[in-house]
């Protein structure tokens, strides 16, 4: 759950949601969910996978939930470790794979409830 300027609380079962997804290609969703399979299958390094992924702007804006994580709702799926840089890179006008924000917070995780 994004909380602005720069806070974000991760859902307590994001890892296991983005395992799970089967989200349309071109999505935010589907750009977290390939990050997340390179990152927990390929075991390839974040930055690499930062900049393969080339997520846009737009797409980074619409990760940035602000609900409350909810069974039903997509709110906290971004990996905690690239939460700066979806942020910066949501401020950005194209892509930079040095987009990041040196100050966030990472919250405790929030368990999804009704």
């Amino acid at each position: 759950m994004f909380t602005a300027p720069n806070r974000y609380a991760p859902r307590s079962d994001w890892e296991h949601k983005l395992r799970m997804m089967g989200p349309a290609p071109g999505t935010w969703q589907f750009d977290l969910v390939v990050y997340w399979q390179w990152r927990d299958t390929a075991d390839r390094e974040l930055q690499e996978c930062w900049t393969s992924l080339r997520m846009t702007p737009q797409n980074a804006r619409k990760a940035l939930l602000t609900a409350k994580p909810k069974p039903n709702n997509d709110s906290g799926l971004i990996p905690p470790e690239i939460f700066s840089r979806v942020l910066a890179r949501s401020q950005a006008a194209g892509i930079d794979p040095n987009d990041n924000v040196a100050n966030v917070v990472i919250e405790e995780a929030i368990v999804p409830t009704m």
